[in-house]
Formats: structure tokens, sequence, C-alpha cells
């Protein structure tokens, strides 16, 4: 969602800050995630409300493609092919595309995850 007066990127505009995102970049993973700060996961630290700094770390993006778009609503659709340890909100909001949608992950660790067997209980 872009505040109001804010400005929302067109396509073509989407399309080529996409590209600047790629290979190997410097990201601060959110405050609500499981890193660890001093011992602690960071999510339990942003539940109490403590201040506290995120070191950046390298990640690789080995594909960002926009996928669908719409002006209408600014809203776009993301495919991210990425290396363990990426944050993909963080590229989102570090791109100021903070309006993309995240699509279902299919795949982890080289497991396409719609060829796994469904394991029941």
């Amino acid at each position: 969602m872009v505040a109001q007066g804010g400005h929302t990127p067109g396509r073509e505009e989407l399309q080529a800050t996409l590209g600047r995102f790629t290979g190997v970049v410097r990201q601060t993973p959110p405050k609500f995630s499981a890193v660890k700060v001093n011992g602690e996961r960071a999510y339990d630290l942003a539940r109490k409300h403590l201040e506290f700094e995120i070191a950046e770390r390298e990640v690789t993006v080995f594909s960002l493609v926009l996928v669908s778009y719409d002006g209408a609503n600014a809203g776009a659709a993301l495919e991210v092919v990425c290396s363990g340890g990426t944050y993909v909100r963080s590229l989102v909001q570090t791109s100021r595309t903070r309006s993309a949608r995240l699509r279902t992950r299919r795949s982890y660790g080289g497991w396409q995850l719609d060829r796994l067997p469904l394991i029941t209980r």
C-alpha cells in the first residue's frame, strides 16, 4: 500500500527497479524474524518492545521477475529465486514495492513443493 500522496511506480519503472536487486545484495532482516541477537530471537525482543539492531547480511537473489502488475490497486506479484536466509519481505520493502504480494513458495532447497508426497497422520 502506498501512503497517501506517495508515488506508485508504473509497470516499466517497477521492472527496471527489480534488476537492481539481483545478485549478491545486502539486506537487514526485519525485527520480527528468527535471527538471533545476543542469543535471543529477534521476534522475542520485538514482542517485548525492546530496542535492538540487526546487522546487515549478504544474500543472493538469483532472479526477481514481475509476474503480474495491477496499477489500479498499486499491486504486483513477484517470483523470487533466492538463497537461504533471504527475507523476501525485506526485498519488497527495500525495492519500494511495498504493495507486492508474495506468491506461494513453490520450492525449497532444491525440492519442488508441488511434487512432494502428501503426508497424512
